[in-house]
């Protein structure tokens, strides 16, 4: 958990793949919590989470991707439809670089 939310650096695929499911997991748990919450002020907590998730995501992609040897916008990548799943594919199985 070094760095973890600087930008720069690398990450390989084991952490990449249990930060993937630790936010996929946080994700479920505050969309069932945004669809049961009535109150505006938690739903607004909620968004809040959410966003930091989305951040955080978008970090794991970069590092994980400057471990391919890739440069960082190619987690745009990822926003192409059926692309993203090989995509996707790649960044939990390709063995990363060396150096």
């Amino acid at each position: 958990m070094k760095n973890i939310f600087n930008i720069s650096g690398k990450m390989d695929r084991i952490d990449y793949f249990g930060y993937s499911f630790l936010l996929g997991l946080i994700s479920f748990i505050v969309g069932a919590l945004i669809f049961y919450v009535n109150n505006l002020f938690s739903v607004f907590v909620l968004l809040l989470i959410c966003i930091f998730v989305i951040i955080f995501a978008i970090n794991i992609t970069v590092k994980r991707l400057h471990d391919l040897g890739r440069p960082g916008i190619h987690c745009l990548l990822l926003l192409i439809p059926v692309y993203n799943i090989y995509f996707s594919i790649i960044l939990l199985f390709k063995k990363g670089t060396t150096e």
